[in-house]
């Protein structure tokens, strides 16, 4: 049995935690993506420089805002004309 989960692991790790963990390693550099600059080690300065971004506290609204209407409001309402039809 554990044979068989063997595949689903491996494809799980390679496509969901390998990249999870290196979007936290990520987290704590300074890079500029594939423009040749060098990478930086910066700690919790990413993390500093977010936080203390007023726009950062807009997103964070309107991602929760959206959420709150799709479940709230869109799901039971889909649910709902689902049942009508």
């Amino acid at each position: 049995i554990i044979g068989y989960s063997i595949p689903a692991f491996l494809i799980y790790t390679l496509f969901a935690v390998i990249p999870i963990v290196y979007a936290v390693i990520l987290a704590f550099y300074d890079w500029k993506g594939l423009a040749g600059t060098p990478v930086a080690f910066v700690g919790l300065n990413n993390f500093k420089r977010v936080f203390s971004n007023p726009q950062f506290y807009t997103a964070f609204l309107n991602m929760f805002i959206h959420i709150i209407l799709n479940v709230v409001v869109q799901l039971p309402l889909g649910y709902f004309l689902a049942i009508l039809m």
